[in-house]
């Protein structure tokens, strides 16, 4: 092959690939990000053995789970002490209506058993 021909055909395997570059960039639709971006990386992540984020980060973690055990606390309390109050309720209320010596539980009588 000579200088020449290989020259030649450098130049027009350059035209051809600018050309269909620029078919391509002419082509694409217009791009709505309002960010692009470009990254490098270079090599695999690196390993590192003695690295343990549960214990740089242990202290957040207790202080996270002591906070959700005491809210769980709290409300079971809460909800405790709501049914301990709706017990009691029910229960006056059967008192009130299944007490048949005073009757000024039931608004007649004078309260000594006398009507």
């Amino acid at each position: 092959m000579k200088f020449a021909f290989v020259k030649a055909l450098a130049a027009k395997l350059s035209i051809a690939t600018f050309a269909a570059g620029a078919l391509l960039v002419a082509a694409a639709a217009p791009a709505r990000a309002q960010q692009w971006g470009v990254a490098v990386q270079y090599g695999a992540p690196a390993y590192v053995p003695d690295r343990d984020d549960y214990y740089r980060d242990h202290d957040r973690h207790e202080y996270f789970e002591r906070e959700r055990e005491r809210r769980e606390f709290l409300e079971r309390q809460r909800r405790e002490e709501f049914l301990r109050h709706e017990a009691w309720e029910r229960h006056e209320r059967w008192e009130r209506f299944h007490d048949h010596d005073r009757d000024d539980y039931r608004g007649y009588g004078d309260g000594y058993g006398y009507r």
